[in-house]
């Protein structure tokens, strides 16, 4: 014998009133559904129909271009005229410029830790080649963090690195203070 819940008397008609309910909604707000088996295929789509596509995807290229040219990582997202949130806003993720600095510092100081370290009159010119430029680069940072992660990676490179005062330590820690503050553009 199946298991059956036990009901009050009336609500499996009121369950099955907001099931047909949702149904019925359901179908009213469904556009362009798919036919059924024995019924018959859409006519072939009008010129105004096409005509609207190709405006579209010309409204949306030109979308395109005045996004790249205002420099940012955003992107648009466009819905028909009379929906909820028509038009709608919002960033693309990209790369944090201090993570990428902070990135090429730990490259740099990994590949100094490669070198043999037989010659000292080199090491000044080792240190360039490697992990010299970065650090400078992070020492003058006068950027506010743009993401978390750039924030975690300054902090973790302070701790790890003992830069808690001086120049890059400084810097570091100003780009998270802004970040953490609000104040990342």
């Amino acid at each position: 014998m199946p298991f059956e819940a036990p009901q009050r008397a009336g609500q499996a008609d009121a369950a099955s009133r907001l099931i047909r309910d949702n149904l019925s909604n359901r179908s009213k707000t469904m556009q362009n559904a798919v036919p059924a088996a024995g019924e018959a295929m859409p006519a072939a789509m009008s010129p105004e129909y096409h005509e609207a596509w190709k405006r579209a995807r010309g409204l949306a290229k030109e979308l395109s271009r005045a996004l790249a040219a205002a420099g940012d990582a955003e992107f648009a997202h466009i819905r028909p005229a009379g929906t909820m949130c028509p038009i709608a806003f919002g960033n693309a993720p990209q790369e944090d410029p201090l993570l990428l600095a902070i990135d090429a510092y730990k490259k740099g100081c990994a590949d100094y830790r490669e070198l043999p370290d037989d010659d000292p009159v080199a090491e000044e010119a080792a240190i360039e080649a490697t992990y010299g430029a970065p650090m400078q680069v992070l020492t003058e940072w006068e950027q506010p963090a743009r993401s978390r992660e750039a924030v975690v990676a300054a902090l973790e490179l302070l701790k790890s690195e003992h830069f808690v005062a001086g120049g890059m330590g400084i810097a570091l820690l100003d780009a998270c203070i802004q970040f953490a503050k609000g104040e990342m553009f």
